[in-house]
């Protein structure tokens, strides 16, 4: 251990600087009346956000969540009750598509006037709060809108599904990923967050480099700017990165003057080459997200191949992907839905087709 005074020198790496942070799991915010996930639900963003902005990891759960839904709930017991009837396959597909996407899923359960269970709806997980007791027992769920302006859409508290008809004729279930989480349990990609968001701010900036047409930076001086107020410097600022900055901006610039104070002198800052850089990152990162979603890369390819050589291959990976991954996600989501359908028909016996 070297003591405080004394400095140590270390030599920086040469690597793309994407970004000065990195953000992480934040703790759980204890209210007092409910527990979110992070402050006002924040680490649901961040999974929301690695799924929009990474290509790779929004490809595999909207493969997986396809793969899991098929063509919805069906009744095993043939001629019996429809699960149709009481939910719809787009509020299944969402419901498992937050299941993928956040390692769990939330359900609004409408009770009718028979004592029954009629209509089941998707509730956005990051809608949703808990509601805790001293004996950390999960009662029932907060829900707003819109957790960070929740003084505008006051939380609403609904008990949680326990197979008896509530008060006001509504609860709400939760159904979360097998985990040692006792209150929020992370996605199963988990481990490629960071790769995720590697892969988004890549994304960012080639968009940022097509458009500057790859020119890096510049630095304009113009010498004959004396007399202008401070107002007119903005103004003319605004007006020269207009004309000469994006795709469209004009590649060859012709400037006359009068004299030598007036003229523009452009001091040209050229990109590193970290092309080979770049395709690293790229590469691993997908290749990082492909191995936390257990799902094997000739899938996403075959989209791109079609029918090929590697037929087989594809097909070897499909079942794999169908024992690992699909078929225990379906039976955790299944196990917990039937719960809801045993109160509306005990004979049911429900299944994904």
């Amino acid at each position: 251990i070297k003591p405080n005074n004394t400095k140590i020198q270390v030599a920086e790496p040469n690597l793309m600087a994407f970004s000065a942070y990195m953000p992480s799991i934040k703790e759980v915010a204890i209210g007092t009346k409910y527990v979110t996930n992070g402050i006002d639900n924040e680490n649901y963003k961040m999974f929301n956000d690695a799924y929009d902005d990474s290509v790779t990891n929004s490809a595999c759960i909207n493969d997986i969540a396809n793969l899991i839904v098929g063509n919805g709930l069906v009744n095993l017991n043939k001629g019996g009750h429809n699960p149709s009837i009481n939910i719809s396959f787009k509020d299944t597909s969402l419901i498992v598509l937050d299941y993928m996407k956040q390692g769990a899923c939330t359900m609004q359960i409408i009770w009718g006037s028979e004592g029954v269970p009629a209509k089941i709806y998707h509730l956005p997980l990051e809608t949703t709060a808990i509601n805790l007791t001293p004996q950390m027992e999960i009662t029932g769920y907060w829900y707003s809108y819109d957790w960070r302006r929740k003084f505008k859409y006051t939380p609403v508290f609904y008990p949680v599904f326990d197979g008896e008809i509530p008060e006001k004729g509504v609860n709400i279930m939760r159904i979360v990923i097998p985990s040692n989480e006792p209150l929020f349990p992370k996605p199963s990609w988990f481990p490629a967050l960071r790769w995720a968001q590697d892969e988004g701010l890549m994304a960012q900036h080639s968009y940022r480099d097509i458009k500057t047409g790859f020119s890096g930076k510049k630095v304009i001086n113009w010498v004959g700017g004396r007399g202008l107020t401070p107002t007119d410097k903005k103004q003319l600022s605004k007006d020269i990165l207009e004309k000469f900055t994006g795709i469209d901006g004009q590649d060859t610039i012709v400037s006359i003057n009068d004299s030598l104070e007036n003229s523009v002198v452009v001091d040209q800052i050229s990109p590193p080459n970290v092309n080979a850089t770049y395709v690293n990152y790229t590469e691993e990162s997908e290749r990082k997200i492909l191995i936390a979603h257990s799902y094997p890369s000739i899938l996403l390819a075959g989209a791109k191949t079609g029918f090929s050589s590697n037929a087989d291959e594809i097909v070897v990976a499909t079942k794999s992907v169908f024992r690992r991954k699909i078929n225990p996600s379906r039976r955790n989501l299944l196990s917990e839905l039937q719960l809801i359908f045993n109160k509306i028909d005990p004979t049911i016996i429900l299944d994904f087709e």
